[in-house]
Order: structure tokens, then sequence, then C-alpha cells
């Protein structure tokens, strides 16, 4: 009779821990793992289309490996930075207590990286010249944002971190005026 008893709880334990540990994977793992795809893209989606811009009637293309033409690379352009912006602002808005961990752990601003893509994809479909030193500063904000600052200076730091300090303070759109650039 012990050894069937034994046998039951074994039982109702492995199903206990195996629920347990789909819980702990679905609600904890998986957003955790989404977050860092997101992160990967947003740095890379980022740094291929952040110098893509009109100019006089002419699209400057910096993505020299591109077999679209320029309307189309900056339609492009557009396209992924705010996607891939929207996509980070929507795991900011989620709240997920295991995102909000592991962002407060590894130091990451959702909200400061959808803004640096958010104005890159402006930046883009600008029709006025947003000068390179700006488009590298908000550039830059994104990787503070999202920890990955180990290929920058301090001052590069430094000034995306005041960039990121503006736009927490309301200034959101970096892009609207050139004067920005001066003050940041």
């Amino acid at each position: 009779m012990g050894g069937a008893t034994g046998s039951v709880l074994t039982g109702i334990g492995a199903i206990f821990l195996g629920t347990l540990s789909w819980l702990a994977l679905n609600f904890f793992g998986k957003p955790i793992l989404t977050l860092r795809e997101k992160r990967r893209e947003a740095l890379e989606v980022g740094e291929r289309y952040a110098y893509v811009h009109s100019r006089n009637d002419d699209i400057q293309l910096y993505n020299l490996h591109s077999k679209a033409t320029p309307n189309d690379e900056q339609n492009i352009a557009f396209s992924e930075l705010t996607r891939v912006g929207i996509a980070l602002r929507a795991h900011l808005r989620e709240h997920s207590v295991s995102t909000s961990l592991y962002c407060w752990m590894f130091g990451y601003d959702l909200e400061s990286g959808a803004r640096a893509l958010l104005n890159l994809a402006r930046a883009v479909q600008n029709l006025d010249y947003i000068d390179p030193t700006l488009r590298r500063l908000i550039l830059h904000a994104l990787f503070v944002a999202l920890s990955a600052t180990h290929h920058l200076s301090v001052d590069e730091i430094a000034a995306a971190r005041t960039v990121m300090k503006r736009w927490h303070d309301g200034n959101c759109d970096l892009t609207t005026s050139s004067s920005t650039a001066d003050n940041a």
C-alpha cells in the first residue's frame, strides 16, 4: 500500500513541477527572450538605416549592399525604424514583471530606445536636411538606452544621456529643429 501511495505522490509532484516549469517559461522566459530579440533588432535596424535621407530630391544612401531603389530604400528605412520603435514601446507598455526586472537589471530604457528609433524614422522622411551629427547623436542615444555602449567614448555617452534626459523632459522630436543639435 505504501508503494502505491508513493507512486501517486511522485506522479502528482511531477505534474505540479511540470506545470510550474511551463508557467515559468511562458510568463517569465518567453517575454525576456522576445525582448532580447527586439533589442538586437533595434540595434541592427538603427545602425542600418540611421543615415538614409532625402536631400535636394536626391536620396543619399549609406546602405551600399541594398538592391532597393533610392525611394524604396527611404520607405523601407522609415517602415523598419517605425516598426521596431513601436515594438520596443509595446514591450514597455505591457508592464511584464519579468521584462521590467530584466530591463532594470541590465539598465535598458525602452522608452528612450523607442524614441530614438522613431526620431530616426522622422529624419528619414523629413524633407529638410538633417545633419549626420544629429543623426549620430540620436543613434548613440539608442545605444545608451539599450546598454550597447562598449564602442562609445565617455563624451558620446554623456551627450546621449543629455538627449535622453531632454526626451524624458518632453522634447520628443529632435528632428524638427536644427538648433536642437547645438543645444544637445
